[in-house]
């Protein structure tokens, strides 16, 4: 049985000194035993590569936020994020996010029926520098480099 649970929460974060109003917004989405984890204007530094780190500890799921990028970037970018993975076991699970720096920024109760197949980490998708959607009328004459992206010096 296919249940489909939109769990949405929206965290205020003032990560890096960030003070433009935009909030993170995180849900889940869960089909089956298959979790979609959406990070939607996650705010980290330009060249970010982000992948996600999951931990399964009976039924606690600690998910990590990392940075692959070899280097940083002295600019801030929103990015949307996307990770879907499944659960091993049928049960009741608490699943808590952290961002790229170790701080706890989300936290999920849900269940899991059945379980019908198990891969681990299946897919993950970021967005370019501004997220999926960047909010800015088609034809406008601001500059999206601009309105997305916040120097650090």
């Amino acid at each position: 049985m296919n249940r489909l649970l939109l769990i949405t929460l929206i965290l205020t974060l003032s990560l890096l000194g960030a003070g433009n109003g935009l909030a993170d917004e995180i849900w889940l989405d869960i089909t089956g035993n298959t979790v979609t984890l959406h990070h939607s204007n996650a705010q980290y530094h330009c060249a970010a590569e982000v992948d996600l780190e999951v931990q399964f500890f009976c039924t606690a799921i600690a998910a990590y936020e990392i940075d692959l990028a070899e280097w940083a970037a002295y600019c801030i970018c929103r990015f949307d994020l996307e990770f879907e993975f499944d659960v091993p076991e049928a049960g009741d699970y608490t699943l808590v996010l952290f961002d790229l720096v170790g701080v706890p920024i989300a936290e999920f109760q849900f269940t899991i029926d059945e379980v019908i197949d198990f891969r681990p980490l299946i897919t993950v998708a970021q967005s370019d520098c501004g997220g999926w959607v960047t909010g800015i009328p088609e034809g406008s004459e601001e500059s999206i480099v601009w309105s997305t992206l916040k120097a650090l010096y």
